[in-house]
């Protein structure tokens, strides 16, 4: 799937960008987490909309602990970093917190950034532990260039050069979020959960770009205010042979935005327009109950009903069986489907080359999977193979031969393939994890289907990891994508496949110091991460070779 339709989720709660969707995990600290989960798959049914390929839960670290960490890095094409948290026990209740600064030049003009993240948060434990209440808040500064791709030699604009599209683009973001937790929990009443959650992003944007039409320079200022708020309510009450589940979701959205150009050169013009401007509030229903029909065979069913304003109703469902003739092999098969609905951008743009579509469906799929898993309790080795096929019907794309161009529900995307993932123990001290997928993607194009754009058909990694001794470990990936390409009209634009490499050492010399050398793409193969919007604009290839050496101090 594309990057639009994995769902991102901040402890549970939803997080959204609520003009071109999606999130941004800058925005995120890893030192504020305690772990990831990953979801691979549809999940819309259970989580809501943009679920249609997977969901990433971010779970924060608790702050009933004692602690504080510091931590410095330093690293090629002049990164560096530096961060502190930490957290405090004073009786049931947890203070705590964070704070991080990084910046870089990276490796192309107009790339540089500067980072500040910082938060707050507050746990609160009853004795009996069947209250728990917890009190966040989160904030996120940026500022970086915005370099455009690489462009056609012979179309090279007045204000860019051969390695970016513009000289001169910048943006600021200023995030900020609250959010409160309260949760309830007894083995024989069940668990019940409330998280109520205020975030406010503002993004300022400066560009500067010729006017032919005026014969001017002109410098472009773009704010964009986003604003979204929750209340989310879930229940689950598990009993000897079911487990059932439930919750009502409240999301709301808006967009706001605004935009100044001025010129000197055309008589000191200014001119200030609305552009982006629309709002969404939606609220969901959703349940799920796991049921044990023996010991051999458990059947899982969820549904989500979705309402919106001036909108169909949009239903969601999954469907699984999961069959376990041994303690160690498992069988499941599923079917789901799932929906994305469309972006603010998608609905209400109204700038001079794009325009929003208030008609626009929403994007759904429909996925078969049967998927095989072995796990061997002693070894702690686990190998999981998923064959799957998916079509996604009314998928958004623009339709570029209109003026201005807008988007539509035209396209339809088709895949199968299958999914090998799996870890094994090697020795004492050793852990090879590897990933595989092959898929054979396809949507529409010209009234027939054609390769999914910039998918691959094959993916896999390894991760090799061992203790050296009981203060050194050491970890090395391998890494390959096959070759992908785009049709312009019958005209293919390729990039080729890419082998990577990376390995790291970390040493641990006592119990409070830890250092750690990290080297990347160490083959140098500089992977496209940026690709040009026409078959005669080149692709920009990532960074390539770079290293990192970063220091650990744990205090307590």
């Amino acid at each position: 799937m594309f990057n639009r339709h994995v769902l991102l989720l901040l402890d549970g709660r939803p997080v959204k960008d609520y003009s071109l969707g999606g999130f941004n995990l800058a925005a995120f600290s890893s030192g504020e987490f305690d772990r990831v989960e990953l979801l691979k798959g549809p999940h819309s049914s259970i989580y809501g909309s943009d679920a249609l390929g997977g969901v990433l839960n971010l779970i924060p670290r608790s702050m009933l602990v004692d602690r504080l960490t510091l931590t410095s890095q330093v690293g090629t094409f002049g990164s560096q970093s530096y961060a502190i948290n930490g957290s405090r026990v004073l009786g049931s209740v947890g203070l705590g917190g964070y704070a991080e600064f990084s910046s870089a030049d990276n490796h192309r003009p107009n790339s540089g950034v500067e980072r500040t993240l910082a938060g707050l948060r507050v746990d609160h434990m009853s004795l009996d532990g069947h209250h728990s209440v917890s009190l966040s808040g989160r904030y996120f500064q940026d500022s970086l260039g915005v370099p455009s791709a690489m462009p056609d030699p012979n179309s090279i604009p007045m204000y860019g050069n051969e390695l970016v599209g513009s000289i001169f683009n910048f943006q600021r973001d200023d995030n900020y979020s609250v959010d409160l937790r309260y949760r309830f929990f007894d083995e024989r009443m069940g668990e019940a959960r409330l998280d109520l959650f205020w975030e406010k992003q503002n993004l300022d944007y400066n560009s500067l770009y010729y006017d032919g039409y005026v014969v001017a320079d002109v410098y472009s200022r773009a704010l964009y205010n986003k604003r979204s708020s929750g209340i989310c309510m879930r229940y689950q009450k598990k009993t000897q042979s079911a487990t059932i589940a439930g919750g009502v979701d409240w999301l709301s959205g808006s967009l706001g935005a605004t935009q100044t150009d001025s010129s000197v050169e055309a008589g000191g013009i200014t001119e200030t327009y609305t552009f982006w401007k629309g709002s969404q509030d939606q609220i969901d229903v959703w349940s799920n109950i796991t049921y044990d029909i023996s010991s051999y065979l458990t059947v899982d069913l969820s549904g989500r009903v979705h309402f919106v304003k001036d909108r169909k109703m949009q239903p969601s469902y999954n469907l699984g069986l999961i069959h376990r003739p041994t303690e160690t092999i498992r069988f499941k098969a599923g079917y789901a489907y799932a929906f994305r609905l469309p972006s603010m951008v998608d609905q209400f743009a109204d700038e001079f080359y794009v325009t929003g579509n208030t008609n626009l469906n929403p994007e759904t799929s429909r996925s078969w999977l049967i998927t095989i898993e072995y796990g061997s309790t002693g070894s702690g080795s686990r190998v999981s193979l998923t064959f799957f096929r998916q079509r996604v019907d009314s998928l958004i794309q623009y339709d570029w031969s209109a003026w201005p161009a807008y988007p539509i529900n035209i396209d339809k995307l088709r895949s199968v393939g299958l999914d090998l993932g799996f870890t094994m123990g090697l020795l004492d001290r050793g852990r090879l994890t590897g990933s595989f997928v092959y898929q054979d993607a396809e949507q529409t194009q010209g009234g027939g289907f054609v390769q999914a754009n910039f998918v691959p058909e094959i993916k896999w990694r390894l991760d090799l990891s061992s203790d050296i001794t009981n203060g050194i470990s050491s970890s090395v990936t391998v890494a390959y994508t096959s070759d992908r390409s785009k049709l312009y009209g019958d005209m293919p634009k390729t990039i080729g496949k890419v082998y990577e490499f990376g390995a790291s050492v970390a040493v641990k010399p006592t119990d409070y110091v830890r250092f750690v050398f990290s080297g990347e793409d160490l083959t140098d193969r500089a992977r496209p991460d940026q690709f040009g919007f026409s078959l005669s604009d080149r692709d920009f290839p990532g960074p390539g070779r770079r290293f990192h050496a970063r220091v650990e101090l744990d205090i307590m």
